[in-house]
């Protein structure tokens, strides 16, 4: 695209140049014209004149005319040189337009692997540089039709020059006209040599004009491919993430459909466990509460089972939908041509994969949630076989004393039922007590309303006592009242209780037939063998990952104890460099006797062997430390290898039980494993790099020794020389270089004291260091120990839970995605609508100006029959 606007550019100038030359042409030809229609006057002039022999002044005017015809003549060929040159380079810029619109198709019929990288501009930028091509190519268009048109004009005053010349010969001609005539000839010839040349121009920019047309065409249809590509581009990019997004769902169910199919095998062992534990007779009073929790629970988790169901089938008709639009724009795609069969191919292909996918996803999703579904009446049938064995029988140990309970609370229920009797006869005894008391309490007040009406004599003592029986009876009446009271209240709460015993009895004969059906589907669920043998198989390789890990740790410990041993030799390397500094003291002291002539000569020459003696002993020490720092450093090379190579079998080992298994925990924590191992062989390769710098800097230490120890003898052999000697002065020379030697000595022993305490810092972070990797291998170890014990049935339902919460968020924004992606694709579809009509429109407008052009071409093929027909006519 880039080449064809730099291409229209040049055609744009020479265009430009072009029309500059047809000005300068048509100036020529007006001053030719007007020459012409002169001498045409000064021959009908001498024609009615009829004069004899012309005079000397008309034939210098006529030879001056000539001339100035002949140079008029030239610049017109000039012009016509201009005219050829620029119709070269004209042909030219086609051929390499044609060129560039042959690459460019070339370019474009193979997108089979269109990509992001392969359309660097945008779809905006395309439009404009099309839209500006286009303008460019109407506007040379415009400026080619005017050019002609020009020329048709020029011709056509041409004609009319020539048909207003004369047609006959003057009777009796001069020279001059004779010359005039045939001037004239010439400029008939090249006027006609112009004008062949000149529609051979027209020609030529009419080819380019259609080559412009076709060009512009192509263009259009390449405009029209690539926006076509991109659209099924962004269709297949959406295809391959919308496969990408399920086949990360299909393994998201793969893996619930292992951690359900985990979860289900614990659930069994838990069954088989509760199975294998003895049943009891009765339960207590806390068992109906625990049943009615547990019962709530499993309703909760039928709801959220119901609710996963109707997201899977939402998930279902987005998918059915999915498909389909996918269906429609394949169908879209396959009618973009033989350049989009590659990417119809990858289209098909993705398709095929997606409804794989698909159906996969859709099978491992009815799996997961029949697993779902088996888990969860499991584990609420294990939880309320789990509470009332807990509400019974905790444990296996408890078994006794949960069994004297029951049997306590047995005891307690017949002395409740024997109570109940006893109160039942009592209640029983006082209400006949009361229908006695009340069938008294009638007769007397009988026999009181009787004695009323009759008016017998009264006896006082006979009234009084019946009051005081009547009052009696009343007190007695209301005792009974309120012991039948507390007897029916008592006898309501132990008819509640029976009711309850006989609840607990009904829930624990329930809890018996469920503990039958959870054997049954124990039975059932115990028969796919092979991933429980998997998941046996993938604990033992933790285990043997953990067992690596200790040995590991035992390594550690050697590598420790193997630091402990290299600082004990730095330790003895720091005594005999201080002994080594003592003598060097005790040698400037020997020194400065030297210098004050204080010559002892058996003692000094003794203790001069001695210290050298010494120092050479010192010196074999150290040999022997730098020998066995060596040793040592082998030694520790020896175990970061081994234990290099068991780190890495340790972390192959828990990849492949990742790879068996794959659980998110189990994931997590191996990575983490293998960070903090990577961790750790980092902080050994320094440790080793560090020990590597210490025993170079002890062996440069041990070179600096030795040469202080060579400058020790010498110096050693030089006072026995002067004291041999027995001088009475010692040379000052030989005195200022052993001081001088004995100062270097001195910073010798300074720089090694220094470089012994940097030693003893390193050593003391190397204990450190050897002691936190001994406490992270020790946590790695006890990491991998209980990753065999993660599996907790409560956070794993959690985690379940979350995790299809989280899938079915995914979904919902894969759902949002696609329906965006959608938008983007209708708005796509409409954008090219738009630019076929558009392109539709400039095509009925380019036939439109080819239909002109055919007829301007007309108009000048008859034109140029007319011009070559007066020629004849004034030849003639």
């Amino acid at each position: 695209v880039a080449q064809l606007r730099e291409q229209s550019r040049r055609l744009s100038d020479q265009v430009q140049a072009l029309t500059a030359d047809k000005a300068a042409a048509e100036r020529n030809a007006g001053v030719l014209s007007a020459q012409v229609k002169d001498a045409q006057e000064e021959l009908a002039r001498a024609k009615a004149a009829q004069a004899g022999a012309p005079t000397a002044a008309d034939s210098t005017r006529d030879q001056a005319e000539i001339a100035a015809l002949k140079t008029r003549l030239g610049q017109a060929a000039d012009a016509l040189t201009k005219l050829q040159q620029a119709q070269q380079e004209l042909t030219e810029a086609n051929t390499r337009l044609q060129q560039e619109k042959n690459a460019l198709a070339a370019a474009t019929s193979a997108p089979a692997a269109a990509t992001d990288n392969r359309y660097p501009i945008q779809n905006a930028d395309k439009d404009s540089i099309i839209a500006n091509l286009q303008r460019d190519n109407a506007r040379l268009n415009d400026e080619v039709k005017r050019s002609t048109m020009e020329l048709l004009a020029l011709n056509s005053q041409l004609r009319t020059l020539r048909s207003s010349a004369p047609a006959g010969k003057p009777a009796a001609d001069n020279a001059a006209t004779a010359e005039m005539r045939a001037e004239n000839q010439r400029v008939d010839s090249n006027n006609e040599r112009l004008q062949g040349q000149r529609d051979a121009a027209v020609s030529n920019a009419e080819n380019l004009a259609a080559q412009l047309r076709e060009a512009r065409t192509e263009i259009t249809r390449l405009n029209q491919q690539i926006q076509t590509l991109g659209s099924t581009r962004q269709s297949a990019d959406a295809a391959s993430d919308q496969l990408a997004r399920l086949t990360t769902r299909a393994e998201e169910a793969a893996q619930e459909t292992a951690r359900l199919q985990a979860d289900n095998a614990r659930l069994a062992a838990r069954v088989a466990e509760l199975e294998k534990q003895p049943k009891p007779a009765a339960a207590d009073d806390t068992l109906a509460p625990r049943l009615t929790q547990a019962q709530q629970a499993v309703d909760r988790l039928q709801q959220q089972v119901q609710a996963l169901q109707q997201e899977k089938t939402d998930l279902e008709k987005w998918s059915q939908s999915l498909e389909q639009t996918l269906n429609e724009r394949n169908v879209a795609a396959e009618t973009a041509g033989t350049a989009t069969a590659g990417l119809q191919a990858r289209l098909a292909r993705t398709e095929q994969q997606l409804a794989d996918r698909t159906a996969a996803l859709t099978a491992r999703e009815q799996a997961a949630q029949r697993l779902t579904a088996e888990n969860s009446a499991l584990a609420g049938r294990v939880r309320q076989a789990e509470e009332a064995l807990a509400a019974r029988k905790p444990a296996a140990e408890d078994t006794g004393p949960l069994r004297q309970q029951l049997a306590e609370a047995q005891d307690r229920a017949e002395h409740a039922t024997r109570e109940m009797l006893a109160l039942g006869e009592k209640v029983a005894a006082e209400h006949g007590n009361y229908l006695q008391a009340q069938a008294r309490v009638a007769t007397l007040e009988t026999e009181l309303h009787n004695a009323q009406r009759k008016p017998a004599p009264v006896d006082p003592a006979a009234t009084d006592d019946l009051k005081r029986q009547l009052a009696e009876a009343n007190a007695a009446l209301e005792k009974s009242g309120v012991t039948v009271a507390e007897l029916t209240t008592a006898n309501d709460r132990l008819e509640k209780q029976a009711a309850t015993l006989e609840g607990a009895r009904r829930e624990l004969a329930a809890a018996q037939s469920q503990v039958t059906d959870l054997r049954q589907q124990l039975e059932a669920a115990s028969k796919p063998a092979p991933e429980i043998a998997a998941l046996r198989e993938e604990n033992r390789r933790l285990r043997q990952a953990a067992d690596e890990t200790a040995i590991l740790r035992v390594k550690a410990e050697q590598l420790a104890r193997d630091n402990d041993q290299l600082a004990g030799l730095m330790a003895g390397s720091r005594r005999d460099l201080t002994q080594a500094q003592a003598r060097v003291a005790e040698l400037e002291k020997s020194l400065e006797e030297a210098r004050t002539i204080r010559t002892r000569r058996g003692d000094d020459t003794a203790r001069l062997h001695a210290d050298l003696a010494e120092a050479n002993q010192g010196l074999e020490r150290l040999n022997a430390t730098v020998a066995e720092l060596t040793a040592a450093n082998d030694r520790l090379e020896q175990d970061l290898d081994s234990a290099r190579k068991s780190t890495a079998a340790a972390l192959a080992a828990q990849s492949q039980a990742v790879t068996a298994a794959q659980p998110d925990a189990y994931k997590m924590e191996i990575s983490t494993l293998q960070a903090r191992v990577r961790e750790l062989e980092g902080q050994i390769e320094e440790e080793r790099g560090n020990a590597a710098k210490e025993v170079a800097t002890m062996a440069a230490q041990l070179t600096r020794t030795r040469e202080t120890n060579k400058s020790l003898t010498e110096a050693n052999r030089a006072l026995l020389n002067a004291k041999q000697s027995e001088a009475p002065v010692v040379d000052k020379g030989e005195f200022d270089q052993l001081q001088a030697q004995v100062r270097d000595l001195a910073a010798a022993a300074d720089e090694t004291r220094r470089q012994n305490q940097r030693l003893t810092d390193d050593n003391q972070r190397l204990i450190t260091e050897r002691e936190t990797l001994a406490q992270q291998l020790t946590d790695a170890r006890q990491v991998a120990t209980v990753l065999p014990g993660l599996a907790d049935e409560k956070a794993a339902l959690q985690e379940r839970l979350e995790a299809v919460g989280a899938q079915l968020l995914k979904a919902r924004q894969e759902v949002d995605t696609l329906q965006k992606e959608n938008a983007d694709a209708t708005a796509q579809l409409v954008a090219g609508k738009q630019a076929a009509e558009k392109a539709q429109a400039d095509l009925a407008e380019l036939q439109g100006r080819t239909t002109e052009a055919e007829k301007a071409a007309e108009s000048h093929n008859a034109s140029v029959a007319e011009l070559t027909e007066r020629p004849a006519a004034l030849n003639s």
